[in-house]
């Protein structure tokens, strides 16, 4: 960690030094966290804002946009789990027929 040839002055300014750059560090990393949840938040309210724009002003691929949906979260946030239920690819595949 320090050189016990060092005298004791700049072992004591060796530590200080390391510590700053700790904290520094430290606070780079919460700078960089605050700074990808302003572009996340950002890019969220980009995605609200084209999704109400499609669906007021091209209404026939919002609903391409809704029909070729599969996640089940997805499917539920446009409140279509129940069609999720019944559609063909929550379906157990049919066993393969006898040649």
């Amino acid at each position: 960690m320090t050189n016990p040839e060092l005298p004791q002055r700049e072992r004591n300014r060796l530590l200080k030094l390391k510590s700053q750059v700790t904290k520094l560090q430290a606070e780079m990393r919460q700078l960089d966290s605050r700074e990808r949840a302003r572009e996340r938040k950002a890019r969220a309210r980009q995605c609200i804002i084209i999704g109400s724009w499609l669906a007021a002003n091209e209404p026939q691929t919002f609903e391409r946009v809704k029909a070729a949906l599969t996640r089940p979260q997805d499917l539920d946030a446009f409140g279509l789990a129940d069609y999720a239920a019944n559609s063909p690819a929550s379906q157990p595949p049919a066993p393969p027929e006898a040649a």
